[in-house]
């Protein structure tokens, strides 16, 4: 049987939880589970992965949905089209952004890598616009967990399936975040923002 963070933690089982009520609650608890506090290691481990599990509002939601659905049975997902949508644009960013890269690897000389500083500029202005709109569809994400609560007592199945769509959405976003983050990453390390 899995472990239950929220009651762990004494909190309301809610997706909509704010990161300080987990914060309060741990370090609430943490004074009398610790090792140091004359509690065991492992109470208190369980006590920090029930804290590390609901302050993530990721993870959280994963592990609403776990004990909810209680069978563990996954409904067929579909991707929401926004998802879609974003998959197309974050696989061209990436796409042109390798390419220009290895582009500018190849030139051997100052004058074709400053040549390719204004493209460098344009790639990496998408980046940042890209990682923006990640982030607000992240954000979009994280506004809809209050209505799920709420959906969930009186139709229980669809604040499953909802919730199983954000988590399904939410780890693609995170994902693509990360890729787009690592891609900026280079070429901020690798090429000028403006010509030497």
């Amino acid at each position: 049987m899995e472990d239950d963070y929220f009651d762990i933690l004494g909190l309301p089982r809610r997706l909509d939880l704010a990161e300080g009520d987990v914060d309060r609650e741990f370090k609430q608890r943490s004074k009398v589970s610790h090792p140091d506090a004359g509690g065991d290691s492992q109470s208190f481990h369980l006590l920090a992965t029930a804290r590390d599990n609901l302050i993530d509002p990721c993870a959280r939601l994963s592990h609403w949905i776990s004990l909810e659905s209680g069978s563990g049975k996954r409904a067929d997902m579909t991707i929401p089209s926004f998802v879609a949508d974003l998959f197309q644009k974050v696989g061209s960013a990436l796409q042109e952004s390798d390419g220009f890269l290895k582009a500018f690897d190849a030139a051997t000389t100052h004058l074709a890598k400053a040549l390719l500083t204004k493209k460098a500029t344009t790639i990496q202005a998408g980046l940042l616009a890209l990682n923006g709109e990640i982030r607000r569809e992240t954000q979009k994400l994280r506004e809809e967990l209050g209505g799920i609560q709420e959906t969930h007592a009186k139709e229980p199945e669809e604040a499953l399936n909802k919730a199983r769509q954000i988590e399904t959405a939410w780890r693609y976003l995170g994902n693509w975040g990360n890729k787009v983050q690592a891609q900026l990453g280079k070429h901020l390390e690798g090429t000028p923002m403006e010509a030497p």
